[in-house]
């Protein structure tokens, strides 16, 4: 399992990094937007952020951010005010993990994996904000952490999501390499989330 990770985090790095601008800005929002697409967590985010943090918004940002890259757009630079926008409303929408599962105790798993949600979302955020790659790389990673907390307390039925979703992000970033990834990639391999 280390040896998988240390090989993963030595693969990312080099292959990220080579990659241009914007291929970089459209594997962020594939590893991120599909966490999205969870009806049960996205309730949950907004439920306990009471409406504060709207994961509906969060993914029209994404898709229109995604889209932005396939065909010229004059408003990139308004897409990226709004990704400000996103961070700042992260940044202030305190998630107390603790007050949740004290309501509700069987809440605990669902808040984890949300707090990870929100933290690669938070680090796509400052990344097409500041630019920082390793906010990129942290994102991906928020990715695996996730697919392994869900796999091992059985909020996905898939129990090898680690690897699977180390695999994934390899062959993407490749597609990726290779101008293999279109305006419908957006949602490609969307279901290593099940």
């Amino acid at each position: 399992m280390v040896s998988m990770i240390t090989e993963y985090h030595n693969y990312i790095e080099k292959n990220v990094d080579d990659l241009d601008s914007n291929k970089r800005i459209l594997f962020g929002i594939w590893c991120t937007y599909n966490n999205l697409n969870d009806k049960k967590i996205n309730k949950f985010i907004k439920r306990e952020s009471e409406g504060a943090i709207d994961t509906s918004i969060i993914k029209k940002f994404l898709e229109d951010l995604w889209k932005s890259i396939f065909t010229y757009n004059e408003n990139s630079a308004d897409l990226t005010k709004y990704g400000i926008h996103i961070k700042d409303i992260l940044n202030n929408t305190p998630w107390v993990h603790d007050e949740i599962v004290s309501r509700n105790p069987e809440n605990e798993h669902l808040s984890w994996v949300c707090i990870l949600i929100i933290g690669g979302i938070e680090n796509f955020m400052d990344y097409i904000t500041a630019g920082n790659i390793q906010n990129l790389l942290m994102c991906a990673e928020s990715n695996l952490n996730i697919a392994d907390y869900r796999s091992e307390f059985g909020l996905i039925s898939n129990k090898k999501a680690l690897k699977d979703e180390v695999d994934t992000q390899i062959l993407f970033i490749n597609q990726l390499r290779v101008g293999a990834i279109d305006l419908k990639g957006i949602n490609k391999y969307s279901e290593r989330f099940i």
